[in-house]
């Protein structure tokens, strides 16, 4: 019960991310300026949230669509269909 509910709030602020302004703070500091590129860093800021929590919020919000193939982070056709979704706010983040 608990963990579902921890599931569905980590990918509705994962929507809640990808629909914000181009200068949210919190978009900011997950996705490259003006797109919806993962920022990628080897040497993590303080106060920034590990790179993991992106990758698998992606994951965990694919997972849920029920695709035959498994999620990659390298694949944009697999982030895009993410954000799209999170943008019409469909399937997941409704």
């Amino acid at each position: 019960m608990f963990s579902s509910t921890r599931l569905q709030c980590k990918i509705s602020l994962l929507g809640h991310i990808i629909r914000s302004e181009p200068n949210d703070p919190m978009r900011q500091v997950l996705f490259e300026k003006g797109t919806l590129i993962p920022r990628l860093e080897f040497c993590k800021r303080p106060g920034k949230p590990r790179q993991q929590w992106l990758s698998t919020t992606y994951a965990d919000a694919y997972q849920t669509l029920n695709l035959p193939h498994p999620f990659d982070m390298d694949n944009p056709a697999h982030r895009q269909l993410v954000n799209e979704l999170a943008l019409k706010r469909m399937g997941v983040f409704s």
